[in-house]
C-alpha cells in the first residue's frame, strides 16, 4: 500500500474533487469558478494494487495521512485550521418519540465510536416529511479517523476552519440549508459539496472531501480551498513521511 501527496495548483471543472451528486446541478460548477477562480487542492491518495486489498484500510491510511497535515504543528500549539465534522440525518426520520429522544449524537457514538473534543447541541429540522437532526463537533488527532468514516453516509462533511467556535444554532442551521439545497420544496438527503465549497471556501475555510469506492484500487482525500489558504499544508506535507501497512 502506497500513500502519495499531490498539489493541484488550480482546480478545473472536470476534476474528480468537484464531481456532482446529480448532473442537473452542473451549472453550479460554473458559478463556483466564477465566484472563486482561485480554487486549489491537495490530494492525498492511497493506492493498493493487491487483489486482496481492503477498502477500510485504504480509508484509514488516507485519513491518518490527512491528519498528519492538519496536526503537524500541534507541538508548537499552532494549529491554523481545526477540523469540524458536520453530521446530519440524510433521509427524513419519522416523527416519533424515540427519534426525538435519540436524535443523532448517540447514533454517531454507537456506530462510529466518535468521541469529539466538543460539540454543539443537536439541532432539529422538521418538515412534512419528518425530522432530521444535525450537529457540529470538533475533531482532534484521536477522533479524526472515526470522524472521517461518518462521511460514508453522504450526509456529512468536514471543514477546516480557523474559527474557534462553530457550534451556534444559527451556524448549524445555515450550514444545513447550504449543504442540503431545496428541491421540490424539500431539502436534499445527500450533501451538496459544490454548494458547501462555494459558500465556506469563499469564507476562507477548507473542505475535506473523500473520493473513491469499494471497487477501485485507490482512495483519495482532497483538501479543497483558496490557494492562499492551502499554503501551510503544502509546506507541511514535505516534512512528513506517512507509514502504511
Amino acid at each position: 500500500m502506497e500513500v502519495q501527496f499531490f498539489e493541484i495548483p488550480k482546480l478545473l471543472p472536470d476534476d474528480n474533487a468537484l464531481s456532482l451528486n446529480d448532473i442537473k446541478d452542473s451549472h453550479k460548477i460554473g458559478e463556483l469558478f466564477q465566484e472563486l477562480p482561485d480554487m486549489s487542492a491537495l490530494r492525498i491518495v492511497c493506492t493498493d494494487l493487491r487483489s486482496e486489498r481492503n477498502y477500510q484500510n485504504m480509508w484509514k491510511v488516507c485519513a491518518e495521512a490527512t491528519a498528519s497535515l492538519i496536526f503537524y504543528r500541534k507541538s508548537e500549539n499552532n494549529i491554523l485550521f481545526k477540523p469540524w465534522l458536520f453530521a446530519a440525518h440524510g433521509p427524513w426520520q419519522p416523527k416519533t418519540r424515540i427519534v426525538r429522544y435519540k436524535k443523532i449524537w448517540n447514533f454517531l457514538v454507537e456506530n462510529y465510536g466518535l468521541n469529539a473534543v466538543r460539540r454543539s447541541k443537536e439541532i432539529e429540522f422538521e418538515s412534512r416529511e419528518g425530522l432530521r437532526y444535525a450537529v457540529f463537533c470538533e475533531l482532534d488527532e484521536n477522533s479524526f479517523t472515526a470522524g472521517t468514516r461518518v462521511l460514508l453516509n453522504r450526509s456529512s462533511a468536514i471543514i477546516l476552519s480557523s474559527k474557534n467556535e462553530l457550534t451556534s444554532e444559527q451556524y448549524i442551521r445555515d450550514f444545513f440549508l447550504t449543504a442540503f439545497p431545496m428541491h421540490k420544496k424539500s431539502a436534499d438527503s445527500m450533501i451538496s459539496w459544490i454548494d458547501i465549497m462555494r459558500k465556506y471556501c469563499g469564507d476562507g475555510n477548507l473542505v475535506i472531501r473523500p473520493i473513491g469506492s469499494f471497487e477501485e484500487r485507490e482512495h483519495s482525500f482532497y483538501l479543497i480551498g483558496l490557494k492562499s489558504k492551502l499554503k501551510p499544508f503544502k509546506l507541511a506535507h514535505i516534512k512528513w513521511e506517512v507509514s502504511s501497512p
